[in-house]
């Protein structure tokens, strides 16, 4: 079979048909609308983002002004000034406003502290936080409504005493209210409240030598012996002296509760006479040193520069554990002892002092300014009576005189009161 060759020349180009000009604007339009979308898309989810970003960002700001308001309403109730709880210095109405507190990460709480009432405060802090400059701050405010919770006492006379009382010598037992000198405004909140000199459960407690001028003040003539005036008695024989519970029991608090709560707890062997201590270097009160008991001293002026000054509203609760001889030196708050008080020397206590067995005469003068109760407990009492009862819990027959002092006092219990919250609904956030 014969092949043949086909031979097809050279190719030749063939036309393509045109294009409609109409469809070709359609294919322009479409692309330039997909484009349009896609950029609003773009455009969309970079907005999207965006402001997920501005609300995280601003919820992390105002999250950290909320904590850091917090912060400073909890720290500032933490550490309460305890110079608050005094009316004399810091009055109802009257707003503290200083407090400032920073953290760690600059953010800062301004803390203000009203007083509403002579127990109630409402602390509000207000909390600033921002991120890189001013534009992106936040505040948060929150408050909380506190109180002050501090001992009742139920003192019938200068001296209150389960037992027997032996005044004599160069002792003075003074029921007429007086205000410590120097002390000035601070006692203007309280009322003159004069008292019987001596509180006792029976009238054989009392074994006085001196009677001398008993319904007048003390003089410098006849500066021994009981003094009060007529109508509160020189003896108020009274159930109160003799109930076991009026020596531990303070209203909201008790003697454990004191106890816990002292400011200074004693070593068993603590001979040190009590004196105001700054910190080394600095003029802040050193409420570390267990011999820095305040300062009874309020005399502050240009004239008359104070060098403890800080030290004025400090009344720590004091916590013998045991037998106490004091030997000079001066104090001010609670002094509560769990066992036998022997005062010597020229001590000065201004307050409240609590004593589980004896109070005994020592050597010298000394002054109590304000209240003294003595349970008499029996701890190594040597005189006992027919029902159990000590028969020596008191002895001044050497030189100590106890004065009553109703802002002595009420400045120990509400100086040394503890900060609680309200019952119901103390906390809220304002805004």
């Amino acid at each position: 079979m014969t092949l043949l060759r086909l031979n097809a020349g050279p190719a030749v180009a063939r036309p393509r048909p045109a294009v409609p000009r109409a469809r070709r604007g359609m294919a322009l339009a479409v692309a330039i609308f997909a484009i349009v979308v896609i950029g609003a898309l773009l455009a969309g989810a970079y907005f999207a983002s965006s402001q997920e970003r501005k609300i995280g960002r601003n919820t992390l700001v105002e999250q950290r002004s909320l904590n850091v308001a917090e912060y400073g309403l909890n720290f500032d109730v933490s550490n309460w000034d305890q110079s608050r709880n005094l009316e004399g210095t810091f009055p109802v109405g009257t707003v503290d406003a200083n407090p400032r507190y920073v953290n760690q990460i600059g953010d800062t709480a301004f803390v203000s502290v009203t007083r509403l009432t002579p127990t109630n405060f409402l602390v509000v802090s207000s909390g600033r936080a921002n991120i890189d400059n001013a534009s992106t701050q936040a505040f948060r405010r929150t408050s909380m409504m506190v109180q002050i919770a501090y001992p009742s006492v139920n003192l019938a006379g200068a001296l209150v005493s389960a037992g027997q009382v032996r005044l004599g010598g160069s002792g003075a037992i003074v029921g007429f209210d007086k205000d410590p000198a120097g002390w000035g405004g601070e006692c203007d909140p309280y009322a003159t409240a004069n008292l019987a000199a001596i509180a006792v459960g029976s009238a054989d407690m009392l074994k006085m030598k001196n009677t001398d001028s008993v319904y007048a003040e003390p003089t410098a003539s006849n500066p021994n012996g009981a003094f009060a005036p007529e109508g509160s008695g020189i003896m108020q024989i009274t159930p109160v002296a003799s109930t076991p519970s009026t020596y531990i029991s303070y209203g909201s608090e008790s003697w454990e509760t004191l106890k816990a709560n002292a400011d200074i707890k004693l070593p068993a062997t603590f001979n040190t006479s009590p004196a105001p201590s700054l910190v080394a270097g600095t003029t802040k009160c050193d409420r570390t040193n267990v011999a820095n008991w305040g300062q009874i001293n309020h005399v502050n002026t240009t004239a008359a520069p104070n060098a403890f000054a800080d030290c004025i509203k400090y009344y720590p609760i004091i916590y013998a554990p045991g037998d106490l001889s004091i030997s000079g030196g001066t104090g001010q708050g609670i002094l509560m002892v769990n066992g036998n008080l022997t005062v010597n020397g020229g001590f000065e206590f201004d307050g409240l002092v609590i004593v589980k067995n004896e109070l005994k005469k020592g050597n010298g003068t000394a002054t109590i300014r304000g209240g003294v109760m003595v349970a008499g407990a029996n701890i190594n009492c040597t005189v006992l009576g027919s029902n159990g009862q000590c028969m020596e819990v008191v002895d001044m027959t050497g030189t100590i005189t106890i004065a009553y002092s109703k802002c002595a006092v009420e400045n120990a219990l509400r100086g040394s009161a503890i900060l609680v919250p309200v019952k119901q609904r103390s906390w809220a956030q304002l805004y």
